[in-house]
């Protein structure tokens, strides 16, 4: 007894999307680039950190600089 393979053919219809918008720069009317999120001071220039609603973090060091919450001014921590 032979089992026999089925062939199925499916139709894919590509669906174009509008040009994906940049989360780390911004280019301004006059022509200047600016940055949007944090550049991680370990890794060097390249290497954006995530935001995050109490700190910012590097996922490629671990580098995590928290908020305080009283002022907005970042405290770090972090491995070296």
């Amino acid at each position: 007894m032979s089992v026999g393979l089925v062939e199925t053919v499916v139709d894919i219809t590509w669906i174009s999307s509008p040009t994906p918008v940049s989360y780390a720069a911004q280019v301004e009317d006059s022509g200047k680039v600016q940055r949007l999120r944090k550049q991680c001071p370990n890794c060097g220039p390249g290497t954006f950190m995530a935001n995050h609603f109490d700190r910012v973090y590097c996922g490629k060091c671990t580098t995590t600089f928290l908020f305080d919450k009283d002022t907005a001014v970042p405290k770090g921590k972090g491995k070296k």
